[in-house]
Parts: structure tokens; sequence; C-alpha cells
């Protein structure tokens, strides 16, 4: 029995070494896998290292390159503001060079001409003296002679002269009365036109030329937000035009216009710098003229037309880029008679520009204010 007991001991006790035979190895395994692992994490690890010592080599050698070129640029720009310098001081110097020149020569000019008027003085008395024996108070009174000839020079001086008054009594005579029929035309003129008189006005009111300026709102043509990210939308700018129109009555309240319209504008941006916008515009457009206030110097008209719309950006830091359209454009203005020629102008308006860009539209509302000049041919 004890035999038995002592064998079952030893079973017992073999199958416990078992047991921690196979725990010993299991944690041999364990250890060996962990330390795999922590092999590969320093690999991984070391890589990563590597990779990143050489991103920042590369970004190293980026930054010593750009230092490079933005020092070339400074040297560039100290240069150019250099010779810019130089460049307006040779201007200046010829500039005072060429205003002491000319008043050098307006110098010798005062001269040489009171030197003529002198010498002409002094024939012209000599003249009176040997012809008339007239002296001239304040001078020597020289005695005709017969050893002393005529000086034939002095004579046809004296004689041109003579000539050249009379000759300028007649201009003015001739321009006095052109100006006295010129008031007596405008006087005649003067009465102001209504609806009735445009059609006796139609032989007189033929050529016409204005000046137009004033304050004009566009669109979206401000790109400072679409620089930045191309989903947005440009904003609304305004900017001073002005514009020059020449017409031709072609009825009694029918005037067919040539107009040409320019508007400038400029934007500051942090990162672009400056942004320069050009708007330029030709169109055909037809006028329809009407009596705005009866028996008064007032006239109304309206009109519309087609012609060209050019749109140019360009900036410190931007290419430059422009666009060609056609352009559709209606107004409503008034024009006061302040004279037999002279207008005051006043007129709003609006342009419509079919531009294939999605993401600009230089469509413009403006006021203009201006001068106009008709010319009355009979």
């Amino acid at each position: 029995f004890l035999l038995e007991r002592q064998g079952g001991e030893v079973e017992r006790l073999v199958g416990m070494v078992e047991s921690v035979s196979q725990a010993q190895a299991r944690l041999t395994l364990a250890v060996q896998n962990r330390d795999s692992l922590w092999a590969r994490r320093e690999v991984l690890r070391r890589s990563e290292i590597d990779t990143l010592s050489l991103s920042l080599e590369h970004k190293g050698r980026q930054l010593e390159r750009l230092n490079q070129e933005l020092g070339e640029i400074v040297d560039t720009q100290k240069k150019l503001i250099e010779e810019i310098k130089s460049q307006r001081f040779e201007a200046e110097r010829e500039v005072a060079v060429a205003k002491d020149a000319e008043m050098e020569r307006k110098r010798l000019e005062d001269v040489r001409l009171a030197q003529d008027l002198a010498e002409l003085a002094a024939a012209q008395e000599r003249w009176l003296v040997e012809n008339q024996g007239i002296s001239v108070p304040g001078r020597r009174v020289v005695e005709p002679s017969v050893d002393q000839p005529l000086d034939s020079e002095e004579k046809e001086r004296a004689e041109e002269k003579e000539r050249a008054e009379e000759e300028k009594r007649a201009e003015e005579e001739k321009r006095a009365e052109e100006e006295k029929r010129a008031e007596e035309k405008r006087i005649d003129s003067k009465a102001a036109p209504t609806n009735g008189d445009h059609q006796i006005l139609a032989e007189l009111r033929r050529v016409w030329v204005s000046m137009l300026g004033g304050y004009q709102v566009n669109r979206a043509t401000d790109m400072r937000p679409f620089l930045r990210n191309s989903a947005a939308s440009p904003n609304s700018t305004g900017t001073m035009g002005f514009g020059f129109r020449a017409g031709w009555l072609i009825g009694p309240n029918y005037r067919l216009n040539l107009t040409y319209e320019s508007a400038m504008g400029t934007l500051q941006d942090e990162v672009f710098g400056s942004i320069h916008s050009n708007f330029h515009s030709l169109a055909a457009f037809t006028q329809v003229l009407f009596s705005l206030v009866p028996n008064q110097r007032i006239d109304g008209y309206v009109g519309g037309g087609l012609g060209y719309h050019r749109l140019s950006f360009a900036g410190e830091k931007l290419k430059g880029e422009h666009s060609a359209n056609l352009a559709m454009q209606f107004a409503l203005g008034t024009e006061y008679r302040v004279a037999t020629h002279w207008s005051l102008l006043m007129e709003t308006g609006y342009q419509h520009v079919f531009i294939e860009e999605n993401n600009i539209d230089p469509a413009n509302l403006r006021i203009f204010a201006g001068l106009g000049y008709l010319r009355a041919n009979r």
C-alpha cells in the first residue's frame, strides 16, 4: 500500500515537473517574442529618425537656397533703386540745363529785340530829320545836307513799319466786325428749344461732343477673396471713371453717338500687394431726345447701344490677364443749355457685359456729370 502511495506521489510530482517545464517553455517563448517586438520597434524608430533627419536636411537646404534668392532679390532691388535715382538725377539735371538754355535764349532775343527797336527808332528819327527837318525832343537835330545821302535800308524799314501798322488796323477792324456778327447770331439763336422747335433745330444741331466723369460701382471685380479660395466669389468695387462722346443728329429727336469710357482701380492685399484693374469700353450709342421742361433750356434723353468691353488685371505678384467681351449699355440723362453751343450734363447708366468667366462680372452702375459742346451749322 505504501509503495502504491509513493508511486502515485511520484507520478504526481512528475506531472508537476512537466507542467513547470511547459510553463517555463511558454515563458521563454514570450520573452523571445517580446525581444523580437522590441527589436522591430527599435528598427522602426531608427528608420523614422533617419527619415526625419533627411527631411530636416532637405528643408535646411531649401531654406538656404531661399535665403540666397532673397539676398539676390534685395541686391537687385538696391541696384534698381540706385539706377532710378541716377536716372532721376540725370533727368533733373537735363531739365535744369534746358531751362537755363531757354532763359539764355530768351535773354538774347530780348537783347536783339531791344537793339532792333533802338536801330528802328534811330532810323525813323534820321528819316524825319533828313526829309522834313523835324527834330525829336531830347535828341540832337541833324540838318539835311546834300553831302549826306539818305540810307535806303532805313527808308525801307520805315515803309515796312507803316505798312505793318496799316495791316494791323485793318485786321482789328475786321475782327471787330466778325465779333459784332457773332454777337448778333448768338442773340438770334438764344431761344430755348421745345418739342416743336426740334424740327427747326434739326439743321442747326448736328455735331455733338461731350466729356463725362463720375463714380461707378462694378458688380464683382474684387479678386482678393477668389485668389485665396477658388470657390469664393469676388466682391463689388467702386472706381472713378470718365468718358468721351461724339455724336451726330440723325433726326429731329435722334442722335447717334460713339462713346468711349474708361475706369481704373487699385486694391491693396497683404499677400499679393497692389492689384490694379482697368476697364475700357467703346460703344455705338443711340439717344432719343425730348423736351423735359417746355419753353425752357432743359432737355432729357434716353439711350442704349452695343459695343466692346475690355477688362484687365495686373499686380506686383500677379501675372497680367485681360478679357474682351460684348457689352450692352443703357443711359438716362438731362442736358441744360447754358449758352448757344454749351450744355451741362447729368447722366446715370447701366452697362452689362457678356463675359464667359463665371467668377468675374464687370457689369456696372454709374453716375456721371459733364460738359457738352454743340456745333451749330447753318
